[in-house]
């Protein structure tokens, strides 16, 4: 039989995969109107992609396949979701969207939320709320920008080992093997972790935070993935966990603007080069 890929090249290729599909996810409710508004790990769904056989685990059992479309990926748990109506009766949304800096119109608020049918064609009050509307595509990025890294974080880590003699005999009669050195503990990598270490000591410097995923051994898979294409896996990290400060910045407004510090939509970060390494 032909040689098994590597395992951190299926990994790698079988996470990018499941990277995009996220945002394709995302892109998609947030193109009908629909925000999701408490993206974690469990709100992501992985089953292998039925076109591949019609025994859906094959692909997940396949040790040659390499393709990041092997598996698809659905979104869960909608249980905080909702349209922009639910945000604006949500007085954490709106307090969230003040801090930074974004434009809260409550007049404009007022008349979507009373007469939804007539606003919805009103060129004045849609342009006031556009940068609510904007910040609310911004938080479902922010927070599946820390779901992405967790998973590189934790998927693609490569844990020092030591070779044992799992029979106690000499190495020149048995194989040996290779386990995890004994007292090893892997590096938090949950979202709220990441959030804290990013923005508490590193103060949102994503260059800084890459010295320190770099200077980590078992991360070494992780930054040549995410240098690959010029940068461009910590570029699209970047935008997403940062996308609320990006929305900002221009109070909600300056979407797809072809500035590197704009604010871009889940639509927008689907042409990321990142997503050409696969």
């Amino acid at each position: 039989p032909p040689p098994v890929p590597s395992f951190q090249s299926r990994a790698s290729c079988l996470i990018q995969g499941l990277l995009k599909q996220s945002l394709q996810c995302v892109a998609y409710i947030h193109t009908h109107g629909i925000y999701h508004r408490a993206l974690g790990t469990q709100s992501i769904l992985c089953p292998t992609n039925p076109k591949y056989s019609s025994d859906t685990n094959e692909a997940a059992r396949n040790v040659y396949c390499v393709d990041s479309n092997a598996i698809q990926v659905k979104l869960a748990d909608f249980g905080f979701g909702g349209t922009l109506k639910g945000c604006y009766s949500d007085a954490g949304f709106l307090r969230r969207a003040k801090e930074f800096g974004i434009l809260v119109d409550e007049k404009a608020i007022r008349a979507a939320v009373q007469f939804p049918s007539a606003t919805s064609e009103d060129d004045d009050t849609q342009s006031s709320l556009a940068p609510l509307k904007n910040f609310a595509m911004a938080e479902d990025l922010h927070a599946l920008g820390f779901v992405f890294l967790g998973l590189l974080l934790g998927s693609l880590a490569e844990p020092p080992t030591v070779s044992i003699d799992p029979t106690n005999k000499t190495a020149s009669k048995r194989k040996k093997q290779d386990a995890i050195v004994p007292g090893f503990v892997m590096p938090d990598t949950s979202e709220m972790r990441l959030q804290a270490v990013l923005t508490d000591i590193f103060g949102n410097d994503i260059e800084g935070f890459r010295d320190y995923v770099e200077a980590e051994k078992l991360w070494t898979k992780v930054v040549e993935l995410l240098d690959g294409n010029n940068n461009a896996g910590w570029d699209l990290i970047e935008a997403m966990v940062f996308a609320r400060e990006r929305c900002s910045k221009s109070n909600g407004g300056g979407v797809g603007d072809g500035s590197k510090s704009a604010f871009r939509t889940a639509r927008d970060l689907l042409s990321s080069p990142f997503f050409d390494l696969s």
